[in-house]
């Protein structure tokens, strides 16, 4: 999955056709237009999500409990 496909949200808040992972912000960068944060899941991998920066739009803090959501037709299987 591309950084940009992910994105963080409130549990249960996304679209249908998404599905969540909860995590919890190990790191975060401000790089300008865009925040990256990496994700501890729950599932015990670490995913990168890269955020746009926008106004009014609450930026998640380290150490902070997030939702990381992704819809499946954005997910690609790559062999090992």
């Amino acid at each position: 999955m591309r950084p940009e496909k992910l994105s963080l949200v409130a549990r249960g808040t996304s679209p249908k056709s998404c599905h969540e992972i909860a995590g919890r912000v190990v790191e975060l960068v401000y790089v300008g237009d865009v925040t990256r944060y990496r994700i501890e899941t729950e599932l015990g991998l670490v995913v990168t999500v890269k955020m746009q920066n926008r106004r009014n739009v609450p930026r998640a803090r380290q150490g902070e409990t997030v939702c990381v959501a992704f819809d499946v037709a954005d997910a690609r299987i790559m062999p090992a």
